[in-house]
């Protein structure tokens, strides 16, 4: 809403009189089934078991008014996508209203309607895609919000985002999970950091190719973790020993700067095998060229 609008509903609300405004939203409330939900959940009690039975309902229906029960086509994976998106906003809203948990709670049936089209759905458009980073997004906004709550809490929220990606529609999709962690790093702890590691699926694919995507993607999310609990020798050591992990070395090399070490920068930048020293590595050794004013 643009600003002189806003002003605009100001100098309104100023102006009208308490009674009128009562009536107007009582007759608001039995019209508007949405406003009525968002005018009780703000000034009243939510139902929250009652609106998340019906989102289940809502998800169960889109997903199935399909052509097909054996795959999506491209254009019913962005019908259906369109039609969940609006699901992420409600719950989002709620997470604003302070209702966390149930707003979690929202967030992950959107995971799992998404986990259910990952077999079946054909994705040109790269809408479920699209779907999934909305998700991850708002559990950004999630994580942000719940910053100060109890550790207990903080852990119970991983634990319930592990559960979801345990499920079977998340079979060998391990990279769903590595992001989705990844955006609760804010509230990970050390307890929560060690149920991540008993409880999700990281023996598994430790135990597949070292050299594998899902073993990079789960190093250095183990990375991460450890830098954001400050473990930071414990994290310089695991870094050196998965420095051939492109993204690890570029983690290493970012730590190297930011400690202002720049000749062990820019000897991880030629330490990199030949056939991975791209662009990318001639450019951090330019940036740090510049930074020791070197030519």
């Amino acid at each position: 809403m643009k600003n002189n609008q806003t002003n605009s509903i100001i100098k309104l609300v100023a102006k009208t009189s308490t009674n009128d405004l009562r009536q107007f939203i009582i007759h608001r409330c039995q019209l508007d089934t949405d406003f009525y939900k968002d005018f009780t959940a703000q000034f009243g009690e939510l139902n929250t078991d009652y609106e998340l039975a019906k989102t289940k309902e809502e998800i169960g229906s889109i997903l199935n008014n399909t052509e097909s029960n054996n795959f999506i086509s491209d254009k019913e994976c962005q019908v259906i996508c369109d039609k969940l998106w609006p699901i992420i906003d409600k719950y989002r809203h709620r997470l604003k209203q302070g209702y966390h948990q149930h707003a979690l709670n929202g967030f992950l049936l959107i995971y799992q309607a998404g986990g259910s089209m990952l077999t079946t759905a054909f994705d040109d458009s790269n809408s479920l895609d699209h779907l999934f980073s909305m998700v991850d997004n708002a559990l950004i906004e999630f994580s942000d919000t719940v910053l100060n709550e109890s550790e207990d809490k903080k852990i119970d929220y991983t634990h319930q985002i592990i559960k979801t990606f345990n499920g079977q529609k998340f079979d060998d999709r391990y990279e769903y999970c590595f992001n989705a962690l990844a955006n609760m790093l804010p509230i990970i702890t050390d307890k929560s950091f060690d149920v991540i590691q008993k409880t999700t699926k990281y023996s598994s694919v430790h135990n597949s190719d070292p050299n594998s995507y899902y073993v990079s993607k789960s190093c250095i999310l183990n990375t991460k973790i450890l830098l954001q609990l400050n473990h930071l020798q414990q994290a310089k050591a695991y870094m050196e020993k998965h420095i051939q992990i492109n993204g690890i070395r570029k983690m290493r090399i970012d730590l190297a700067i930011e400690e202002k070490d720049f000749e062990l920068a820019a000897q991880y930048c030629l330490d990199a095998d030949d056939s991975k020293r791209n662009d990318s590595w001639k450019n951090y050794l330019i940036k740090i060229n510049k930074m020791t004013n070197q030519r």
